[in-house]
Formats: C-alpha cells, structure tokens, sequence
C-alpha cells in the first residue's frame, strides 16, 4: 500500500489533540456565520454559482398529455472552481518540559490547543477581509452613511431607516430577506444608545437598557452578531485592532439549517468556506535527535462568495449581502 504525504514525514497522527483541535471554539470569532463550512473530499472542483436567474419564473409547467416536459435551461446557475490551500503552525516542545511535567499530554493539549486558536483567529481576519472588501459589492449594494448628521453616534440619525435601505437593497437583487449582521464593537455601542432606537423601545417606567435582541427585532434581522475580537496585526507592534473594523456593518443571507443538516454549497447563500474533510489534522513529528517534539496543526480550505452574478465579469458582482460603510465617527 502506497505511503501518504504523511507517513513519509514519519510524522505520527494524534487522533485525540485533532478531536480537541476540532472542539476548540472562541464565541467572539463570529466570521463562520457569515462563511458557513461545508466539507469537501477533493483539494480543488467546481461550485454552483446563483444569480437573479435563479429565482426567475419559468415560462410554462402545466404538461399536456402525450406533449414533452417543460424543460428549463442551465442558465438558473454558473459554475465556479475552488480550491483548497494548506495553512498550519507547529508547537516546540523540549524534551525537559517532558520530564518537568507531571501530566504529560497536558504540554500536548496547551500546544493544540495554541495552534488552533491562532489559526482560527488568521482565518477570522481572512473572513473579515473578504467581506469587508467594498470592491466585492455592486454600487447598489454599498450604502454610505456620509453625512455627519446620520452617523449613528449623532442624535439626528436614523440607523432603523439605513438598516431597511439595506435590506431593501440585497431583496431587490437576492429576493431573500438578509438574516445575519456583523456589526463592529464601536457601531453596536453607538446603535444600542441611539435616539431614535431608543424611541422605539424606551419604556418609561423600567428604563431599560436596549439590547442586542431589540435590534433583531428593530431591524428584522435573525441574527446580529459583535465584531469585537481583537488581534494584534503584526511582529513590529504590541496595539490591539478590531478584526472586523470600527467603521462598517456587513449585512447578509446564510440559509438556515434544520435539525442535524449539515450546510449544502448548491443552496442561495452568501459565502461558504470549503474546507477539507479530513482536517483539521494534529500530528506530531521529532526533531533535534528526539529532543523536541513537534506538534503540528494543519488547516485546508478556501473561502468564497458564492451567491453572485456573471461570475466572469470584471465589474463588482452581486452577493448575498450588503456592505453600509461609515456608520460613525472615528
């Protein structure tokens, strides 16, 4: 039987730091809802591509007996190529913390636990970088919030009319009502002491503090989640930056799963990361004659926009989703 790329390496599989790996979670990493994962088995393919034509109606589906069937064309969807790149970090381990350590696999878990923890948090700035790009968005798609009088930090604005813009704008393209927001730390806190929302829910007896739910409900939006992980950008600096910015609100429609489905890239959506079913894999391998032990973390996939038109184009293409830009004052 022919070795792997793997067993070549004469790097060991560890079944149980990949599960822990895969278990690890960070709530104020909040990207995958935006690109939802769906396994692939192959490094590179194809994936169906949705436009307006998508949600067209046909001409004819009445069938008169003995006449043929009513036969749609391929034009309901394009086809667009994936494929997968391999991200991984390694974690030293010296054969004197083996001996320091009482529990051995505990140096284990802390150093999957690390690998996959950075490499969540790079794939969170990927995720942020991909949907915050402006250029990605068609004009229509685009709303500014320029004047100083609307920035939502201001007592003129009027965030509640800017978030209907919005979703009137990704209806008019997709026909689906957008049910995932990504709103920044700083955006969120201005919305949540907003006039005009505070209007809408003030109650004069109790005074209550507006929450993250009045604006789902404001807004008409299932699901609004705080942009507010941190990270530092690079080696030369130690200052913190929001991942997700200060400045924009990304706005988009992600189906909705039933109980015990698993996401679907054939389904309207406005992104999905295609991620490898056999990752993410932990294996560790000896260097230094045997006194260290590497510990290595490994990551394959792709993230895309997959709900758009004329994929071939070089003007912006329609996604699922909107980008309002400039909310307050920074």
């Amino acid at each position: 039987m022919p070795q792997s790329r793997i067993d070549k390496m004469n790097a060991i599989e560890r079944p149980l730091l990949r599960a822990l790996a895969q278990g690890f979670s960070n709530n104020e990493l909040v990207g995958e809802n935006l690109f939802p994962v769906v396994k692939v088995s192959k490094v590179k393919g194809q994936i169906p591509i949705f436009g307006k034509s998508a949600f067209r109606l046909p001409d004819e589906t009445i069938r008169a007996a003995n006449a043929p069937s009513n036969r749609i064309s391929k034009e309901f969807y394009d086809l667009d190529d994936f494929r997968l790149r391999e991200y991984d970090l390694e974690y030293p381990i010296d054969i004197q913390e083996y001996e320091e350590e009482n529990d051995f696999y505990k140096e284990e878990e802390i150093a999957a636990e690390q690998t996959q923890g950075k490499l969540l948090l790079k794939r969170e700035k990927q995720y942020s970088d991909l949907a915050l790009d402006s250029s990605k968005y068609h004009s229509n798609l685009k709303i500014d919030v320029s004047g100083a009088g609307d920035k939502f930090d201001t007592i003129t604005s009027t965030p509640i009319d800017v978030m209907k813009t919005a979703i009137d704008a990704i209806k008019s393209f997709i026909v689906k009502q957008p049910n995932v927001a990504i709103i920044p730390t700083l955006i969120l806190n201005a919305l949540l002491s907003n006039k005009q929302i505070r209007d809408y829910i003030s109650d004069p007896v109790t005074k209550r503090l507006t929450t993250i739910e009045d604006l789902q409900k404001l807004f008409g939006i299932q699901t609004i989640l705080e942009g507010g992980s941190l990270y530092v950008p690079n080696s030369s600096t130690d200052n913190f930056d929001y991942i997700w910015g200060k400045t924009d609100i990304v706005l988009a429609y992600v189906p909705e799963l039933a109980g015990g489905e698993s996401q679907d890239s054939r389904r309207v959506s406005y992104g999905y990361t295609f991620e490898h079913d056999k990752y993410p894999y932990v294996d560790q391998y000896d260097e230094n004659g045997g006194k260290t032990t590497l510990i290595r973390n490994t990551h394959k996939y792709q993230i895309k926009h997959v709900a758009v038109d004329d994929i071939n184009s070089s003007t912006p293409k329609v996604i699922a989703g909107a980008l309002i830009q400039n909310c307050i004052t920074v």
